[in-house]
């Protein structure tokens, strides 16, 4: 059963038809779920805090 994808979403990367959040770490064109990318994480924290 597929889920449908929020609009918001549309423009994210596909992993196995799971989205890849922003902060994933992507090795090699994959996606490492679990695994997070320090520099997009601290981006996106920095920006939240604003």
């Amino acid at each position: 059963m597929s889920r449908a994808i929020p609009v918001r979403c549309l423009a994210r990367p596909l992993a196995g038809g799971l989205i890849v959040p922003y902060v994933s770490l992507i090795h090699n064109g994959h996606a490492v779920f679990g695994s997070l990318d320090a520099d997009r994480a601290r981006h996106a924290f920095l920006q939240l805090a604003v």
